[in-house]
């Protein structure tokens, strides 16, 4: 490129110029070339008297109106001036090297479509309810740039460990998001995105939870615990072996004499892992089953416990006092989709098997069996293995 003189460099600095070579500067790294029209509106009167002189205007530019100037007939007129330099020899003079805006974003698209290819080979990322989840990603959170890919992977590796059994929150996050304990935490933006995989995973759409018991409801339905006070468990009529003793022990007994439904902290579980007693130990998804039960049956019902949705750490502590006991385990939940994957959760513990086996494709709900259901709690069937 030439070399431009002291005499050319002072004309282009005339302030008369200066907004003219501002805009001339973004459209050409825009456009990566002297291309397109330029407007300026309002010229003062140094701006009109400079712009005459050096454009030539076949209709002269006046103070207060506006100017419309073609970038190639000013890098011709620039050229053809006693400047005689190009128009990008005068703004690299003015301002040093030009920006190819052009190139830079085509280069910034590909290096995001490289990005969330990597986010896409992802094995997680093949999981169909997982595609409106990913759209989320990209827009709202940004994973589509490089810089916020690994965010995005982060988020697709804790949903490869999902669900657990019965994992602390703090525990999974440190075990599966570069070792920060707090990296699933609710302010946390991984932690809000993994929430929202969770709600498209459950079919619903991606989004943050609204309040804090939705953010730990949406945990405890794939078995891990924000905290153990917040983590329960619904029951009725589980009795404790008779040599238990201690407040939990108290507590069941207690229930169980008054036939009232019982709901069970997962601290409470922890601290006093129960001893429980019986043969069976019925298992259903709907607290209205657990209502109805002791409505209708009080003190008669076996031992029944409630999963309330996805079996949480709190279900899943009773479920392995009752294996430890021996004690068979019937499951029962919706005929839908989320029902048939929390009856196989269940079903894949030492002695258990269905309770009235419910086709996935029918779409019952527990509440429509409710008679039959009640009908095999209160049969005095417990024991004798009646149910088919």
């Amino acid at each position: 490129m030439a070399d431009v003189s002291p005499e050319t460099l002072a004309y282009l600095h005339r302030p008369g110029l200066r907004r003219l070579l501002f805009a001339a500067r973004e459209r050409f790294e825009r456009n990566a070339g002297p291309y397109g029209t330029l407007r300026l509106t309002m010229l003062s009167p140094d701006e009109a008297h400079t712009l005459n002189g050096l454009l030539t205007p076949q209709r002269a530019f006046s103070p207060g109106g506006d100017a419309r100037i073609k970038m190639p007939r000013l890098d011709a007129q620039l050229r053809q001036s006693r400047l005689a330099v190009s128009l990008e020899e005068a703004l690299v003079a003015i301002d040093g090297p030009l920006g190819n805006r052009r190139a830079a974003s085509a280069a910034a698209a590909s290096a995001r479509d490289a990005a969330w290819a990597r986010v896409l080979r992802h094995p997680q990322a093949r999981r169909p309810a997982l595609a409106p989840w990913l759209e989320h990603a990209r827009k709202r959170f940004g994973a589509a740039t490089p810089e916020r890919t690994a965010l995005a992977l982060q988020a697709l590796d804790v949903l490869s460990v999902l669900p657990s059994d019965g994992q602390p929150l703090a525990a999974l996050a440190a075990s599966h998001a570069g070792g920060d304990a707090h990296a699933l935490d609710r302010a946390r933006p991984l932690g809000r995105l993994v929430t929202a995989a969770l709600f498209a995973l459950e079919h619903a759409p991606p989004r943050e939870p609204a309040s804090a018991d939705e953010w730990r409801a949406v945990w405890a339905r794939v078995g891990v615990s924000c905290d153990e006070l917040s983590c329960t468990v619904l029951t009725l009529g589980l009795r404790p072996h008779r040599l238990a003793r201690g407040y939990l022990a108290g507590r069941l007994r207690a229930a169980a004499r008054a036939g009232r439904p019982l709901v069970l902290t997962l601290a409470e579980l922890r601290a006093e892992p129960p001893r429980l007693a019986g043969e069976v130990l019925f298992v259903c998804e709907n607290p209205s089953i657990v209502a109805a039960a002791a409505s209708t049956l009080g003190t008669r019902c076996p031992s029944l416990l409630c999963t309330a949705g996805w079996p949480n750490t709190a279900v899943a502590a009773i479920l392995d006092a009752a294996e430890a006991a021996g004690i068979e385990i019937l499951v029962h939940a919706d005929g839908d989709e989320a029902g048939a994957a929390i009856a196989a959760r269940v079903l894949k513990r030492a002695g258990a098997r269905p309770w009235r086996t419910v086709d996935a494709s029918a779409g019952i709900h527990e509440e429509s069996l409710l008679d039959e259901l009640l009908d095999d709690l209160g049969s005095g069937w417990v024991g004798q293995r009646r149910l088919a």
